[in-house]
């Protein structure tokens, strides 16, 4: 389901984008899209469950609004502020930047951190997911 609501999202996102612009690289700049919103669904899962309803939908709206819209807006600045290296889009928008314009992939630091951010919240979701499925002991 994630997968599904990531890629449509995204897809409707990029035929938005490609209304006004064209980036570098098509192959990298959808790929980094997919990154952040899966990574982000699957911050969600694991919001979701722990803070409730309400409390996971404003986390799920402060957080990529933090660290995507300000944070890592290259709009605001040409590098993001030391404390945003930590957030888990930085990869992805390093990723989606180098593809927008750029025609050759110079990111693979920011690869290997954005993969990592996405498994690692994969991992911590199917645990979790895990842990609120199983069966309860009588």
């Amino acid at each position: 389901m994630i997968l599904f609501a990531a890629l449509l999202t995204t897809a409707v996102s990029l035929a938005v984008t490609a209304m006004s612009f064209t980036p570098e690289d098509w192959v990298l700049f959808t790929a980094a899209n997919v990154l952040v919103a899966l990574t982000y669904g699957m911050l969600g899962v694991l919001a979701g469950p722990r803070l409730g309803l309400l409390g996971g939908l404003y986390v799920m709206l402060a957080l990529p609004f933090i660290d995507i819209g300000i944070a890592q807006n290259a709009m605001f600045d040409a590098a993001p502020p030391a404390w945003a290296t930590y957030l888990p889009g930085h990869g992805g928008v390093r990723l989606l930047l180098d593809g927008a314009f750029t025609p050759t992939f110079d990111e693979l630091g920011a690869l290997v951190l954005a993969l990592g951010w996405l498994v690692g919240v994969t991992c911590l979701a199917a645990l979790q997911f895990h842990r609120l499925a199983a069966p309860s002991e009588p």
